[in-house]
């Protein structure tokens, strides 16, 4: 089976360079059960597809343009390095906390375009 046929439909979406689309509404709360800051925390972000800018080294190495990801909804992920746009390649490294949402946490709390108020409302 083909890995874009796994793929949930969320993640398919266009993939027209930087296009940014929405991964969670506030109105789709109640369909996830998870818990209410790791939803407020996700929902700052959106699906996008791995560009020849995202490339750089490391485990990105071997990325096939248009994989799907996470941006930040504020950013798009424009800054210096691709700083802000996440590429999960498993669910494992999805579960690991540390390679997912704490760095999510971090980058909305860091990046100078999230406004003030997402910020003390994700550090709450």
């Amino acid at each position: 089976v083909d890995a874009q046929q796994q793929m949930p439909q969320v993640l398919k979406g266009d993939r027209t360079e930087n296009q940014c689309m929405p991964l969670l509404r506030p109105e789709e709360r109640e369909d996830f059960k998870t818990t209410d800051y790791l939803f407020y925390v996700v929902s700052h972000f959106r699906v996008c597809h791995f560009e020849e800018k995202d490339r750089g080294g490391g485990k990105r190495k071997g990325l096939e343009l248009g994989f799907p990801g996470l941006c930040c909804s504020f950013c798009g992920g424009k800054k210096v390095g691709s700083l802000g746009r996440y590429f999960i390649q498993n669910q494992k490294t999805f579960a690991d906390k540390s390679k997912s949402i704490d760095a999510f946490y971090t980058h909305l709390v860091r990046c100078k375009h999230v406004p003030q108020a997402v910020k003390e409302d994700v550090q709450r």
